[in-house]
């Protein structure tokens, strides 16, 4: 019996809570909001092709697998689909952004320094994936002022750290694809689950990945 498993996703879903979180990480460096947002605004454009990959190669593995599936051996060969079951359980993504200082009415005799710091999850807080390396790539975009609540605005040192990202799947996700694979269904004779097939009659799991 072969069992072939697809791909589940691990990145953060695009959705309305996304775009909230997006504002919200970006409203956190308020002197820099305005170019933070337009930054920030081309993440769910990507996430949606990436995902659009994932689907489009989950589909050419279900359609090669379907070639082994006739005749009358077709049930040795079963395609597991664990795409939707990882659905709200992607990777986290935890952004915090640092507006380490910031010069307000440079210039003038009231001017003073202040700084900015703003956290997000971008991701879920239920992920099956483990934390990868932390990302520190300089934010030139948060040099950018604006609005200007108290100008003249000069930004004078940033920083950026993303964290909690990873590309292995944790103990609760192998979980996940061990169980879906335990009670995938068969072509033939079926639909049946695969355990019924290799003589484990036990009953149908509901809450398979829940």
């Amino acid at each position: 019996m072969t069992a072939v498993v697809d791909y589940a996703n691990p990145y953060p879903q695009v959705n309305a809570e996304l775009f909230g979180k997006i504002a919200q990480l970006c409203q956190g460096v308020i002197d820099a909001m305005i170019s933070c947002l337009q930054r920030w605004y081309q993440l769910p454009p990507a996430l949606t092709l990436i995902d659009q990959a994932f689907q489009k190669l989950n589909q050419t593995i279900r359609d090669s697998v379907a070639t082994f599936q006739t005749g009358p051996n077709g049930y040795r060969w079963v395609f597991v689909d664990i795409y939707p079951k990882f659905k709200g359980h992607e990777m986290k993504m935890d952004v915090t952004l640092n507006l380490d200082q910031v010069c307000h009415l440079c210039g003038t005799t009231a001017s003073y320094i202040d700084n900015h710091t703003s956290n997000k999850n971008l991701g879920t807080d239920k992920p099956w994936w483990i934390e990868g390396d932390i990302g520190t790539r300089f934010p030139e975009y948060l040099q950018i002022p604006g609005p200007l609540i108290a100008p003249p605005v000069v930004i004078v040192a940033v920083s950026q750290r993303t964290e909690k990202m990873g590309k292995w799947v944790n103990k609760d996700g192998q979980k996940c694809i061990s169980d879906a694979i335990w009670d995938a269904d068969t072509i033939l004779p079926g639909p049946t689950p695969l355990k019924w097939i290799v003589g484990y009659g036990e009953a149908r799991n509901e809450n398979v990945c829940k």
